[in-house]
């Protein structure tokens, strides 16, 4: 054989070359087989797709303007111990139903622009709609309000089951379902039927269904009889009622009203001089100022309980406010409520006994909050006195001027939590004017009160005092601190009408004096945060809600903050705290009034260690008037109603320091001095946040020694026996207008001139004694 070189070579490469055709071989065959395996995995979940899709066809029902009536049980609320408050079969509806012919085109015209600007020209779904749909069920873990096709609005609105879709496969079953019924609906309906009946049906909240309940009443007009801007405002609120109400949110539902006019500008519905004419129509004046006498059959708690319901479903579901309402007349919901029913009839029965209230007050509004401050749970909330299912709630949608509240939620509050100020701080009881735009701070009383402390101030309502005090903690810091309390409808920067710079962000904040106003809920909220060692509950108004089969739905958790340290919660309170006769049976109880500054509204928010409740009287005409101290009667009967007779008491923090001040100067007493003022011992043991504590002696009271008989300041000659010693203020101001004047330091004293009677030799030529 021939084992030469050479020949082994080649041997080698010829069983090399075998084996590659080997496992080129293996290698074609396993792709075949991968490829065969594809294919029938591809067909047989092709022809599960199309089965599964055929199914849904097969099993989705024909769809008419008649199956779209809802049909299910009616939902229910209940209170906080599980008891039925009210069953919701169309109770929180205002509906008139109306023809299309009586719909004005320009109506028509805008929900169709904003809503579905190819309604006439689609057959129910679009290639656009098929996508976004799909698109979205494999991105978010959501379902509702997915569509912008007037027909799929409808059916979807119109449909009270609700379920949580948690997969993507109920996801894609339900839209495609959907997409079904649109085809089936327009295919039975013509277009004029299913836009006729949306607009009978959509809604505009408030518990407001449909154009004509909606025309009646925002403008107190048939919907036949609105003018075009008008029409743009009631389009405006179906893209978001909460967002855009006409009511509550008129500054977010001009500048929609205007996008929706524009927009029908571009697709030719209107004219340029329509465009204009409109967008010049002040429609808002006509809005019904005496809103308080428009019902809907819900009390005020109810209605904020179902607004803060829909608030998150929207937010966790997207679910559209007109599905939510077709949801509670017929979805069978079981809501469970915060409510303490006992408290909220004793809280109306007060709020409506005209007995408890001055003869100016005497037809006055008024509102009232009751908070668990430990839970954040609401108890009770009267909206309105004496209508309380009002579609305007005093407590939420109207805002008041806060006066005198700010003086501790802007001032002190912060000031004390930063460090800036004490309760021992002193300021001044004299003419002052504010640093940013010159105007005289106003007085509440004739007589200036001089040196006071901030712990004298607070029960006191002293304007001066809280904008001396305002200029050391600055607007900025004042307004930062209301928005962590919860605040909303603060001013940071905006222009008025005219186009001026308006802000709420100036010294004057400091007494209330504000472009929006607050709420009552927002005042309860954040008094709440002093009574509950500085953390803050967002207030709730339902704990769970759970469909027809008790499967849960939602869960409402509270949500905590701590905006403000325990120590200033507990120095604010221990300021505010009220004397045992005034206290709530055997509760600690602190309190703290408000009064705006023409009069024109009355707070007493107040506060034990268990609840928080707020009183707002006034008038809405925001007319002047003296109420005798209405609000705090009202707040003293409804919190010992809702209080037990346990013994509670607010928790001192551990870290708290004490020292004795001067309560003229705000800094360490001065023994034998500052316990000689003229008028009584100024000295006060005081609490202090850690490191607060003065640490300079007081220099505000000057002791003198006066010659009894030259009434001059004593010389090195002058007998002991004639020394009389006196105590003199020394005031930061040469104020004459105070109480402080008649103490201060005579100005023959503040020179080094004394006495020179003695030393002198008398006409006998002997020396004085």
């Amino acid at each position: 054989m021939n084992f030469d070189e050479q020949s082994i070579i080649k041997k080698r490469k010829a069983l090399a070359f075998y084996n590659m055709r080997k496992e080129g071989t293996f290698y074609t065959f396993i792709f075949r087989i991968v490829l065969l395996l594809f294919l029938i995995f591809f067909l047989a979940g092709l022809g599960l797709s199309l089965g599964f899709v055929r199914a849904i066809h097969h099993n989705t029902p024909v769809m008419t303007i008649d199956s779209l009536t809802p049909d299910g049980e009616a939902s229910i609320l209940y209170d906080n111990s599980g008891e039925k408050i009210i069953s919701l079969k169309d109770k929180d509806r205002k509906q008139d139903y109306i023809s299309l012919k009586q719909i004005p085109q320009s109506l028509q015209n805008a929900v169709i622009c904003l809503e579905d600007p190819e309604y006439y020209e689609h057959s129910g779904i679009d290639v656009y709609s098929v996508l976004n749909g799909f698109l979205g069920d494999l991105t978010s873990e959501t379902l509702y309000g997915k569509t912008s096709l007037i027909t799929q609005q409808l059916i979807e609105n119109m449909d009270p089951d609700f379920s949580v879709h948690t997969n993507i496969f109920s996801r894609m079953e339900y839209r495609l379902r959907l997409h079904y019924q649109s085809l089936s609906l327009e295919a039975n309906a013509s277009k004029p039927e299913i836009l006729e009946y949306y607009l009978n049906t959509i809604s505009f909240g408030n518990g407001i269904i449909g154009v004509e309940s909606a025309a009646q009443i925002y403008f107190d007009k048939s919907v036949s009889d609105l003018t075009l801007s008008e029409s743009a405002i009631l389009a405006a609120a179906i893209t978001d009622p909460e967002q855009f109400d006409p009511f509550t949110e008129q500054e977010a539902n001009k500048a929609q009203r205007i996008l929706i006019l524009e927009k029908m500008n571009e697709e030719h519905y209107i004219t340029d001089e329509a465009l204009s004419e409109a967008i010049r129509e002040n429609s808002y004046e006509k809005i019904q100022d005496d809103q308080r006498t428009k019902e809907i059959g819900l009390s005020s708690f109810e209605q904020e309980a179902l607004s803060q319901l829909y608030h998150d479903m929207n937010k966790e579901y997207q679910i559209s406010s007109t599905k939510f309402f077709t949801m509670l007349s017929h979805g069978g919901l079981k809501i469970y409520t915060t409510q303490n029913a006992d408290l909220q009839k004793k809280a109306e029965s007060i709020i409506n006994d005209s007995s408890n209230y001055s003869a100016e007050a005497s037809d006055a509004d008024a509102c009232v909050t009751i908070l668990n401050q430990a839970n954040g749970q609401v108890q009770a909330i009267v909206g309105n006195r004496g209508n309380d299912t009002s579609i305007v709630n005093q407590v939420t949608d109207r805002t008041h001027q806060p006066g005198t509240l700010f003086h501790v939620l802007a001032t002190y509050l912060p000031g004390i939590d930063s460090g800036t100020l004490t309760l021992a701080s002193t300021y001044e009881d004299a003419p002052y004017q504010y640093l940013d735009n010159k105007k005289d701070a106003e007085s509440i009383v004739d007589v200036y009160q001089g040196l006071t402390t901030i712990r004298s101030a607070i029960p006191s309502e002293m304007n001066i005092i809280a904008a001396r005090a305002q200029s050391d903690v600055t607007a900025q810091k004042s307004y930062d601190y209301l928005v962590k309390l919860g605040f909303r409808h603060l001013v940071e920067s905006s222009q008025d009408s005219n186009g001026n710079f308006i802000t709420d962000i100036q010294q004057s904040i400091c007494n209330g004096n504000l472009i929006n106003g607050i709420t009552n809920m927002e005042v309860t909220q954040a008094v709440s945060t002093l009574g509950n060692e500085g953390y803050l509950n967002l207030p709730i108004l339902y704990t769970r809600v759970t469909n027809k089969d008790n499967l849960i739905l939602l869960e409402k958790e509270t949500i905590t903050k701590h905006p403000i340290q325990s120590t200033t919660a507990f120095l604010i309170t221990d300021a505010l705290k009220q004397d045992k006769n005034d206290q709530i049976k055997e509760s600690e109880t602190a309190g703290l009034k408000g009064t705006a500054l023409d009069n024109t509204a009355y707070w007493y928010t107040g506060y034990t260690p268990e609840l928080t409740a707020t009183v707002w009287v006034g008038y809405d005409d925001n007319r002047p008037f003296q109420s005798d101290n209405t609000e705090q009667k009202i707040w003293k009967k409804i919190m010992s109603a809702a209080t037990d007779s346990t013994k509670n008491i607010f928790i001192k923090p551990s870290d708290l320091e004490t020292a004795d001040i001067c309560t003229e100067s705000g800094k360490l007493a001065v023994s034998s001095i500052c316990d000689h003022d003229p008028r009584g011992n100024r000295i006060l043991t005081e609490y202090f946040a850690p490191d607060t504590v003065p640490t300079t002696t007081c220099n505000t009271h000057v002791e003198v020694t006066i010659c009894k008989e030259s009434g001059m300041l004593i010389s090195n000659e002058c007998p002991k026996k004639d020394y009389i010693r006196k105590i003199y203020l020394s005031l930061p101001s040469n104020s004459s207008s105070t109480l402080d004047s008649a103490y201060v330091l005579p100005e023959k004293y503040a020179s080094d001139e004394r006495c020179r009677i003695h030393g002198k030799k008398n006409h006998n030529g002997k020396e004085s004694d």
